[in-house]
């Protein structure tokens, strides 16, 4: 049940099947006692991802919380086993939109990482300073944390083309810590990098588009904006359909920058509907309130 539920977790649109063998698992080892706490604490790992994709938030943190327990309980704090139930906890405290105890948590792991051994260059302790980089409030820290991931990995001899993802978050952190110029660099570094990557293009090649139209319209620049968030929207239309979270922020981007150049009702209209199509997005929270400000910039409110 354990392993099959794990399959099926990786399995896009089958987070339900998924959850059933998971919730199985748990009940068997659970009933099994403590000499099969180990397999206990992994399945609920992966039954607190699915729960979270579900939007059962209260049921996923209690799993994750489980999880973790078990975890110090076999293997103490410092040990890389109780880092990953951590970090896996704050994946679960991030789909429901919970960045400062997202943050901790992963700060938590990295301290159980560094404990427990594991090399600065291991890819556990680098996807988790990219988890941190991209929650903490603190706009000096994720800039330092996506700094030292760029650097390992490309201290390991990899290339842009290998990474755009970190140039994307070292270019996001930029944009927030005020270092505009370095900013724009960076996330043109990114998109140059997606473009130029073996790999299919995804709807994460349109992040550094979106970065910029955000940054952008805040500096008051709608007509430089514009093309970035029309592009953005264009592509992840093409890639995600016109009714996904990420799609409904880059058109209003789009409407917001219209907006801004124009001034037209219709406009207006596009960005309500953007904001109103986010309401419910938890994990799109922040990004829904920059479009509320846009709002409240044009009615004075």
């Amino acid at each position: 049940h354990s392993d099959y539920g794990f399959f099926l977790k990786r399995s896009p649109g089958r987070n339900e099947e998924a959850e059933l063998h998971l919730a199985r698992a748990v009940e068997v080892y659970r009933a099994l006692g403590e000499r099969e706490h180990e397999s206990l604490a992994t399945a609920l790992q992966h039954y607190a991802t699915v729960l979270a994709g579900l939007e059962r938030y209260e049921e996923a943190v209690a799993a994750g919380e489980e999880s973790a327990q078990l975890s110090r309980g076999l293997y103490g704090e410092a040990h890389a086993s109780f880092g990953l139930a951590l970090a896996n906890a704050a994946t679960v405290a991030g789909s429901r939109g919970d960045e400062a105890e997202t943050a901790r948590l992963n700060r938590a792991a990295l301290d159980a990482f560094t404990a427990g051994g594991l090399p600065d260059d291991h890819e556990l302790v680098l996807q988790v300073l990219s988890n941190l980089g991209a929650t903490t409030d603190d706009p000096a820290e994720a800039v330092r944390v996506h700094r030292r991931v760029l650097a390992v990995r490309g201290s390991r001899g990899e290339v842009d083309a290998d990474h755009p993802s970190v140039l994307q978050n070292l270019g996001a952190a930029l944009r927030k810590a005020g270092e505009r110029e370095a900013a724009i660099d960076m996330l043109q570094r990114a998109r140059a990098a997606y473009l130029a990557s073996d790999r299919p293009a995804t709807h994460q090649t349109s992040f550094p588009l979106l970065t910029l139209a955000r940054l952008h319209l805040d500096a008051g620049q709608p007509a430089v904006a514009q093309p970035y968030a029309d592009t953005a929207a264009r592509e992840l239309t093409e890639r995600l359909g016109a009714a996904h979270g990420i799609t409904q922020f880059a058109a209003g981007l789009q409407a917001w920058a219209d907006l801004e150049l124009d001034a037209s009702e219709e406009a207006a209209v596009r960005l309500q509907a953007a904001i109103d199509a986010l309401e419910d997005v938890t994990w799109m929270a922040s990004r829904r309130d920059a479009l509320v400000v846009a709002v409240g910039r044009r009615t004075g409110s």
